[in-house]
């Protein structure tokens, strides 16, 4: 398993995101429970295609998606005006990132967890 690391960027069209590569779909719903009890964000939409997840939340200040698909990994950006959207992505990416090592190990019990079904 490579080791999951955050990385703040910006898109062709300027939007600013956080991305973590490398990262399973497996992660995408515990992200999504720490975002919702940590930033008070709620969900407002969830689409599961073939490779792709986008679950989108908000709250009065800022709508986010949390999205994954195979290109990518994980990455978190921002449909909010400035000025608040920016500092709120940066204080998610802050925050995610000390929370990176307790992913692994969920992604890694995911992962195991996959491989014996496949051997069943």
């Amino acid at each position: 398993m490579k080791k999951l690391a955050g990385l703040f960027s910006t898109t062709p069209t300027g939007l600013q995101t956080y991305e973590i590569y490398y990262a399973t779909s497996a992660i995408l719903p515990k992200i999504a429970d720490l975002l919702l009890e940590k930033f008070g964000f709620e969900m407002v939409n969830f689409l599961d295609g073939i490779d792709v997840y986008y679950l989108d939340c908000a709250r009065p200040d800022c709508e986010l998606s949390i999205a994954w698909d195979i290109w990518l990994g994980l990455h978190i950006f921002s449909f909010s005006e400035p000025p608040g959207w920016e500092v709120n992505l940066h204080k998610i990416g802050e925050f995610l990132d000390t929370q990176l090592e307790n992913l692994i190990e969920f992604m890694d019990q995911d992962l195991l967890a996959r491989e014996l079904e496949e051997k069943e």
